[in-house]
């Protein structure tokens, strides 16, 4: 029941994705893709990884620019996002996407 959610999630929001993609003209359509499966302290993931490769594949194929991104520790998650936000200018289209655990400290 649990993967058939994700699953019917995950298409909506490709559906989502395309129909709000063929209605847009932006400068330009640049995605951050984030996947982790990999983690020390919380255990590891099965399908973070494969997941964000799916998205990052379909926002592709929908004329995204992808930045990739699998297995970040938080340095390099933070600075992924930095430098994301620095390529993001007026018009642009942008999407950030992670899959993993979700933690909040303090």
């Amino acid at each position: 029941m649990k993967r058939r959610l994700k699953h019917l999630l995950h298409v909506l929001i490709m559906a989502s994705l395309w129909s709000y993609a063929a209605a847009s003209a932006a400068e330009q359509r640049i995605a951050l893709v984030i996947g982790n499966d990999n983690y020390q302290s919380f255990g590891a993931l099965k399908n973070a990884g494969a997941d964000a490769r799916a998205v990052a594949d379909k926002l592709k194929s929908l004329g995204f620019a992808v930045d990739l991104q699998l297995n970040l520790d938080s340095k390099a998650t933070l600075r992924a996002v930095r430098q994301f936000k620095g390529r993001i200018s007026g018009g642009d289209e942008a999407l950030f996407y992670f899959s993993g655990h979700g933690v909040q400290l303090d």
